[in-house]
């Protein structure tokens, strides 16, 4: 049986001593640099809109352009009619169905896809639109 020799002992053991000294500081440097980088991904986000069964919702819709049916997606409206709310899947996943069939489920979609709808109290602009071109004469 082979014993190590004293000092040898002491400095394997301050060596491990000093070895978890730097983990500890580098494990604690290493979750101070994760807190910050999800506070600064954080500021981008938004706040996810709890929907209920009953809520109506937009839903994104994404058209690709076709040439030969001479359609053009830049023009084409981003999100589609409201549609209910049946249920709840996950907490970021909605089951959707048409207004009036409410019993038949379109799909899943995720909250990412989908906006608030409000219904418009009033057809009329927002603003009056400005008439383009020279103005009127009041002398003639």
């Amino acid at each position: 049986m082979m014993f190590a020799h004293p000092k040898k002992k002491q400095f394997i053991t301050q060596y491990l001593k000093n070895m978890n000294q730097m983990l500890r500081r580098a494990r604690e440097t290493h979750e101070l640099k994760q807190d910050a980088a999800k506070k600064h991904a954080d500021k981008a986000r938004r706040e996810v809109t709890p929907y209920n069964a009953g809520d109506l919702v937009l839903v994104d819709v994404h058209q690709l352009s076709n040439s030969a049916k001479q359609f053009t997606s830049k023009l084409a409206p981003r999100r589609n009619r409201p549609y209910l709310i049946t249920k709840q899947n996950l907490p970021t996943s909605y089951q959707m169905a048409h207004i009036h069939e409410p019993d038949v489920p379109l799909g899943n979609y995720h909250v990412s896809a989908l906006k608030p709808y409000t219904k418009r109290t009033t057809e009329a602009p927002i603003c009056p639109i400005r008439q383009r071109g020279r103005l009127k004469n009041p002398l003639r």
